[in-house]
């Protein structure tokens, strides 16, 4: 009888440190909440499946929220794979932006003006992006054109 091994790798992401990101984290933790820090930059998280992109990911957001640190940084979870089927990502990334400024501000009562006008603009932004979009379907023998410019409502 021949005996198969069977490969399962957990997809569930860890609470502590377990792969020695810690280095990293710390670093990039002083890079985000120093306010002298003006360099723009992107980071980028790569590896295999299972390698620890998710738990590097949420062991960031922690310990970013941990000091309560000035500025105020607000974590916002955007999986493209939801969107794969989206011709332009823009616009559910942008929309995912506007939600979690918004939940924050619900959650932390802060009814901050600056942070509903940042909300206001990524919205208007993720629309006027959605405003310039036509799309065509056939459908049997019959063609249909939709043109957002002509019923997006304001």
């Amino acid at each position: 009888m021949k005996k198969y091994r069977l490969n399962i790798k957990s997809d569930i992401y860890c609470d502590e440190d377990q792969l020695g990101f810690g280095k990293y984290i710390e670093t990039l933790n002083t890079m985000f909440t120093d306010r002298d820090f003006k360099t723009p930059f992107c980071i980028g998280i790569f590896g295999k499946w299972g390698s620890g992109k998710t738990s590097f990911m949420h062991l960031l957001e922690n310990r970013l929220l941990k000091d309560n640190n000035e500025p105020r940084i607000i974590p916002v979870w955007f999986n493209p794979w939801r969107y794969e089927k989206e011709e332009y990502l823009i616009i559910p990334f942008l929309k995912t932006i506007e939600r979690g400024i918004r939940k924050y501000e619900e959650e932390n009562k802060t009814k901050g003006d600056k942070l509903l006008k940042v909300a206001t603009k990524i919205g208007d932004v993720s629309a006027a992006f959605a405003y310039g979009i036509t799309a065509d379907a056939k459908l049997g023998g019959f063609g249909l054109r939709l043109d957002a410019s002509k019923i997006m409502l304001h």
